[in-house]
């Protein structure tokens, strides 16, 4: 339940950035992470680097961005990363 809230949170943060979501909007279909496709303008690599400076850890595959919230993933958290990725974008 914690996990399907923190990536419904995600989802909504992707759609309010208008960031494509590569992850399956229904939470029957998903599983624990959110795929969100970055910009080209906005190369994968410096976001993830600039979010592990901020000490948000994230991944990416190519300019996919992995958000993978886990068991010590709080609310707060997730706010600070969407507040970091809209100063990034």
């Amino acid at each position: 339940a914690h996990n399907r809230a923190l990536t419904a949170r995600l989802i909504a943060l992707a759609d309010e950035l208008g960031l494509p979501l590569l992850t399956p909007r229904p939470p029957e279909k998903r599983g624990g992470s959110v795929m969100l496709k970055l910009p080209e303008s906005r190369p994968a690599k410096g976001i993830v680097d600039a979010l592990r400076a901020q000490g948000i850890t994230t991944d990416a595959r190519g300019q996919t961005l992995r958000l993978s919230p886990g068991v010590m993933t709080s609310e707060a958290g997730v706010v600070r990363l969407a507040q970091a990725l809209k100063a990034l974008l």
